[in-house]
């Protein structure tokens, strides 16, 4: 046993320094304004620390999982339960809370109120729709027996005073729907197992963000961290997860200082590391290109400046040129990366 403990704490330790490592590159290129890398750092380690298998999963996930944290602008397994790494099949994955997705909905600025409640057998409740819109009554129990979970549903109070009020049910059903498609439902460590009703409130959230008038500009991170728990809910790799893992290989290593391109892309532009390829090569055309897309959307006012860069060569594809071919693509993507980390603070 004094054994084991031994080797925790040095696992704890290596844990710490390896990410601490990359504070720095995390504050420069990968947290928005308002969030702090080293508090990242800190309850990601803290998390390992009340965890102990996360200590045991494959070496680099839970790195990759902390990058993602930056991405989003998220602390995980705080009080705050924004989202939480969780060990599965020894890696370690991100998974996001609905606080956390309620955070970067509000972030948006569309959204004047959100509100997500279950709905108990034993609780007064009515659902109906008419010609004038839905109509919604409940009346939760305080006290006393609620009974047992019969339906979630989500309203959502835009900004916009001329807008109406988005509804979105769930009855039990809908919900255990969605549950079965998770393949780590029975997983000890399953957050439907450990706590379903939360899950149901972050099932009927996703469902009523689809009905928002959201844009990339404004809900980028939010509709990213979406995209993400989707593709985690059916067991999938995510493109950010993927993104994510590029970075762990040494696709933009930390510690290594790139010059400002002038004219036209580097040698370095134009060879993307084995490993990024690599991971690139597990996604289909249709996600590498969404990866691009975000990519150049983090740009902002300066993707002008990129697109020049390239088609300065003359034989470079426009970014902007639907028709390239795969090789081409994962070029893009190698110079849309280093370009966000000189110009834009990685976006």
């Amino acid at each position: 046993m004094t054994g084991e403990l031994v080797n925790y704490k040095e696992k704890q330790t290596a844990l710490q320094v390896e990410l601490d490592k990359w504070e720095s590159y995390m504050t420069s290129n990968l947290c928005p304004a308002h969030v702090s890398a080293p508090r990242i750092i800190g309850a990601a380690v803290m998390s390992a620390r009340s965890n102990p298998a996360l200590l045991d999963c494959k070496e680099g996930t839970v790195l990759r999982a902390v990058i993602q944290c930056c991405q989003y602008g998220l602390e995980p397994d705080t009080p705050l339960q924004q989202c939480h790494i969780l060990p599965y099949k020894k890696q370690a994955k991100l998974i996001v809370g609905y606080r956390g997705l309620i955070a970067l909905a509000y972030n948006t600025g569309l959204i004047a109120g959100i509100t997500a409640i279950p709905v108990y057998t034993n609780e007064d409740f009515e659902y109906r729709m008419t010609a004038q819109g839905a109509v919604l009554n409940h009346t939760p129990m305080i006290e006393g027996d609620k009974g047992d979970f019969r339906a979630v549903y989500c309203m959502v109070k835009l900004v916009d005073p001329q807008a109406d009020v988005i509804i979105q049910v769930m009855s039990l059903d809908q919900v255990n729907h969605i549950m079965m498609k998770s393949p780590s439902r029975n997983s000890d460590n399953s957050p439907w197992k450990q706590d379903f009703d939360q899950m149901a409130i972050k099932t009927v959230i996703k469902r009523a963000l689809k009905y928002m008038p959201l844009s990339p500009e404004k809900a980028e991170r939010l509709m990213a961290a979406v995209a993400h728990d989707n593709a985690v809910d059916v067991g999938k790799e995510s493109v950010d997860e993927a993104a994510a893992q590029v970075i762990v290989d040494g696709g933009l290593d930390p510690a290594m200082e790139v010059a400002r391109p002038a004219e036209g892309p580097p040698d370095a532009y134009l060879n993307p590391p084995p490993k990024a390829v690599a991971v690139w090569n597990k996604l289909d055309r249709a996600e590498l290109e969404k990866l691009f897309e975000a990519n150049c959307q983090r740009m902002g006012d300066k993707f002008d400046t990129f697109d020049k860069s390239l088609s300065s060569l003359g034989t470079w594809p426009d970014a902007s040129n639907q028709k390239l071919t795969r090789d081409q693509l994962e070029l893009l993507m190698a110079s849309s990366e280093i370009f966000l980390a000189n110009n834009c603070g990685g976006g």
